[in-house]
């Protein structure tokens, strides 16, 4: 069988190794939910805050909390994500309006919609 090539990765992306391991132990073992109490939500917890972690080092960023970072389960919910987020900042911060343009991807066009 030939290789696929493919040329938008960030559409499809195949899971490297490390990153396909990581997450069988995480789901064979360490199911727990990170915000509970018990040792399986503890351990669940800490793999979470070292992933946040090595996230931000791994984009260079200096400063922030781990707090700050946001994992999504989609392009198209951290693409909700940012443009509700910061069309409720602007209004809060009495800001300006937000422009776009009808050549972007439905999950900016349909945020935008809903806020119009």
């Amino acid at each position: 069988m030939n290789p696929i090539i493919y040329f938008d990765n960030s559409a499809t992306t195949a899971l490297s190794d490390a990153a396909r391991s990581a997450m069988h132990n995480v789901i064979d073992n360490i199911y727990g939910n990170p915000s509970s109490k018990h040792s399986v939500g503890v351990e669940a917890h800490g793999i979470l805050k070292n992933a946040r972690s090595a996230a931000l080092t791994a984009l260079g960023v200096r400063d922030a909390h781990e707090e700050d970072l946001i994992f999504t389960a989609s392009g198209t919910e951290a693409d909700n994500l940012a443009v509700i987020g910061t069309a409720h900042a602007k209004k809060a911060l009495r800001g300006g309006k937000l422009i776009t343009s009808d050549s972007e991807h439905p999950a900016i066009l349909q945020p935008f919609a809903s806020l119009a």
